[in-house]
């Protein structure tokens, strides 16, 4: 509780906060001297003076009870102004904070270290960012109608001393009773709130991978059991959230009924006992009859915080995980890094997480500006691990990585990204139309550099032969479009960052003889224009390579062009005599 309510301090800030609460209970007050003004009017009323009746406000103070009146409408008229400037600033406050949580937690996965997010699955930022954030929507509101309903009943509690201390101070010992016997009910909407959280993130598991698999599921005709499993994750869910509102209507029936015998036996000790004059009493009874049902309200919102609490530790501890893996920001006085000569990785290892073998070692590579490197090897050498290591995704655990002598360390590995393109062996695309993925890498694009960019990616015929050109829609990660299209599109998407350096990871892997030759075209004409890193297993894709690295359980056993490979007859010799994909023909010297 601590924790939230410090958060919601620090994002309203202490004005902002002052502000609202200054509202709350300036409502609450004008509330409190309407009822106290009660009294005076009902004794007119019932001394048969309907007209201008002198009457006792304070001390010797007399005004015409046509005055009185007006004064009525008046307090209820601010409180009205006050009401509607109050329920406004409190809901701004409410959807600011929640809206500011949001934004940051996206902010802090963006800034994440690759390492980081490619060992999180996507299921738990679900999780959080769409049901736990919701949770705390709701959670908040419920804070600030219980601060409502708080500062009112403070004003009727105040209010109702001032006419009778005795009925009053019986009235909070009993009422604080009944709120003990419900004590039980807070601490279990607490645990329901835990539990809720934790059946959330499997449910979410569960989703994305019926989602992620489900052309494999449907392929295989296994939806029967995936259906099985996600209906047994909705029914904790609604098992869960059933618990929680039995508990919230328990304790609400157990108010309400206590609240009603409160009532009455106050009726009877009031009149019995205290005789209380009518009109004292009639007001008394009236802002009895509200405080109960406040205090009833006020069980229900405190079980809805509590039971919001666990989501919003599991948002703060997404939010600490997320800054402790932050890549450190380039800073603005740094000079970007240069690629004119070479990029350079020096003794350079890699582990994805401590306790587990390196994944790369002992690299020590020399990768020229303007040339084209091939990554070869069997599944596992750790090519995609290099490649990500070359794009500035993750730094090195051990050795550096220089560009042109500089060492690619703290911000300026960030910064080296704009200067790299990237396509993966599964491409993807944005949710929109062509040109808006287009756009994506370079939204000040002219219309003239988006063609030429589809033309240097052998992408141009196939989008002019669209109907609707440039402007045709993709479908969710580009499913209108087949492999090979997707792929040129990711290509002419990579282009249009101009970089420097180009990385394809696998990119013509999944795609059919005819568009893996368009793809080799459009590298081959890009060929000195800028520094091309290609990661394979289709040997035959990398024939024309200026350099050839031959990897192996994350070393580099072997560099060399082609023929000089094979004439040496080691490991890439073997690897070419094994693929299936490379011919007698191109084992020879042209």
């Amino acid at each position: 509780m601590a924790e939230y309510l410090r958060a919601l301090v620090q994002f309203a800030g202490i004005r902002r906060l002052a502000a609202s609460l200054a509202l709350m209970a300036g409502s609450a007050v004008v509330e409190g001297i309407g009822l106290m003004l009660l009294a005076p009017l009902l004794q007119s009323l019932d001394a048969g003076q309907r007209a201008a009746l002198p009457m006792p406000i304070i001390g010797n103070l007399v005004l015409p009870l046509s005055a009185w009146l007006a004064m009525f409408v008046g307090l209820v008229a601010v409180r009205a102004i006050l009401v509607r400037r109050r329920d406004i600033q409190v809901t701004a406050l409410q959807l600011g904070f929640v809206e500011n949580l949001r934004n940051e937690l996206h902010a802090v996965i963006a800034r994440s270290e690759w390492r980081f997010l490619a060992n999180t699955a996507n299921a738990d930022f679900m999780q959080t960012l769409v049901s736990d954030l919701g949770r705390i929507d709701w959670g908040t509101y419920k804070l600030m109608n219980l601060m409502v309903s708080g500062f009112l009943a403070l004003a009727g509690v105040i209010v109702a001393f001032a006419l009778s201390p005795t009925m009053t101070v019986t009235t909070l010992v009993l009422g604080g009773g009944l709120w003990w016997l419900l004590r039980r009910q807070l601490g279990r909407a607490h645990q329901l709130g835990k539990q809720l959280s934790e059946s959330g993130q499997a449910f979410f598991a569960t989703a994305m991978d019926f989602l992620n698999g489900l052309k494999l599921i449907k392929s295989a005709g296994a939806e029967a059991g995936h259906l099985a499993e996600f209906a047994g994750r909705t029914r904790r869910l609604s098992e869960l959230e059933a618990d929680f509102v039995r508990s919230q209507s328990t304790a609400q029936a157990v108010a309400t009924v206590g609240s009603a015998i409160l009532v009455a036996g106050l009726l009877l000790f009031a009149v019995h006992r205290l005789h209380l004059p009518t009109a004292q009493l009639l007001v008394i009874l009236l802002i009895f009859a509200r405080l109960l049902p406040l205090g009833s309200q006020l069980h229900s919102q405190m079980q809805t915080l509590l039971h919001m609490l666990p989501a919003h530790a599991a948002t703060q501890q997404w939010l600490q995980r997320c800054r402790a893996a932050a890549e450190p920001q380039p800073l603005a006085s740094a000079s970007a890094p240069s690629f004119e000569h070479e990029l350079r990785l020096a003794d350079v290892a890699y582990r994805h997480r401590p306790g587990l073998p390196e994944a790369l070692h002992g690299i020590a590579l020399v990768i020229p500006a303007h040339r084209t490197i091939a990554l070869v090897g069997p599944s596992g050498a750790g090519k995609t691990t290099l490649a990500d290591l070359v794009l500035g995704l993750n730094a090195p655990t051990a050795g550096v990585i220089l560009a042109d002598g500089v060492a690619l360390t703290d911000g300026r590995r960030i910064a080296w990204r704009k200067y790299t393109g990237y396509v993966p062996q599964d491409a993807y695309l944005f949710t929109g139309s062509l040109r808006d993925n287009l756009l994506w890498a370079r939204p000040t694009a002219t219309e003239t550099q988006l063609w030429s960019a589809l033309e240097d990616a052998a992408a141009a015929d196939f989008v002019r032969a669209l109907p609707a050109g440039l402007d045709s829609l993709v479908g969710e990660r580009g499913a209108l479009l087949s492999g090979g299209e997707r792929q040129r599109i990711a290509l002419a998407r990579a282009l249009l960052r101009q970089p420097k350096l180009l990385v394809l990871d696998e990119a013509t892997s999944q795609l059919d003889s005819e568009n893996e030759r368009l793809i080799q075209a459009a590298l081959a004409k890009l060929h000195g224009q800028l520094t091309i890193v290609v990661v394979a297993h289709r040997l035959s894709t990398v024939r024309h390579a200026d350099n050839i690295v031959v990897m192996e359980q994350g070393r580099i056993i072997e560099t060399g062009a082609w023929q000089d490979l094979i004439d040496q007859g080691g490991r890439f010799g073997d690897l070419v005599q094994a693929s299936l994909d490379v011919t007698p023909d191109d084992q020879e010297r042209p």
